[in-house]
């Protein structure tokens, strides 16, 4: 099975392609405009590895939380992918792809994205490596969020750049992950596909992720 994935959930959207569990090739650039260089970032992954975007079995989308405007561009291209066949579309959260990367993590993980206006969402799981139907993606204030984390729970994901490292500082019993693990990757992700399908774990509906 062939299978493409997306991740535009924050300024440094990701793509991935991957056959049967192995990430073959990966794309990861910077942008403030995502909507201009999807496409080209796209056909420069299929040609180089000489394939046509009809034979992919599988895309799968990042549906947030993270840029709304993203995840709104990254959802509309990769439905106008697959041409009304929506059985090819799996989607996945952002919080969900960080997890996964830090699934050989033996103490708690507690993923954060900016939420705005003063709020953060939250995931925070014990086990790391133990996949869920659902994840319980929550929204708190900083300093809420940081007060209550276990000792030594593992800060990651791209809240932490409008975070000052001075408060986090002020909890020493929490660590913080190395910069590259802030952000969600595609190649990541499409370990996690291959993971969640052969669970049969289904796809959430493919929408944004509004919060709760």
């Amino acid at each position: 099975m062939t299978v493409l994935v997306i991740e535009t959930s924050t300024r440094r959207p990701s793509l991935a392609l991957a056959w049967n569990s192995e990430v073959r090739d990966e794309l990861i650039w910077e942008t403030e405009d995502l909507a201009i260089n999807l496409l080209g970032k796209l056909e420069t992954l299929l040609e180089r590895n000489h394939i046509d975007i009809t034979t992919v079995s599988r895309i799968a989308i990042c549906l947030g939380p993270g840029s709304w405007t993203g995840v709104r561009v990254g959802l509309s291209f990769a439905k106008g992918l697959v041409c009304g066949q929506r059985q090819r579309l799996y989607g996945f959260f952002s919080v969900e792809s960080l997890m996964f990367a830090c699934r050989k993590e033996t103490g708690p993980v507690c993923c954060l994205v900016n939420a705005y206006r003063g709020r953060f969402y939250y995931y925070l799981r014990k086990k790391p490596a133990v996949l869920v139907r659902s994840p319980s993606i929550k929204t708190g204030t900083i300093r809420e969020i940081l007060s209550f984390l276990p000792p030594g729970t593992l800060l990651t994901g791209p809240g932490l750049e409008d975070i000052p490292e001075s408060m986090v500082k002020e909890y020493r019993d929490l660590r913080v992950a190395e910069r590259p693990r802030w952000y969600p990757l595609a190649g990541e992700a499409a370990r996690l596909l291959f993971h969640k399908t052969g669970r049969k774990l289904p796809s959430p509906p493919l929408e944004p992720f509004y919060g709760r």
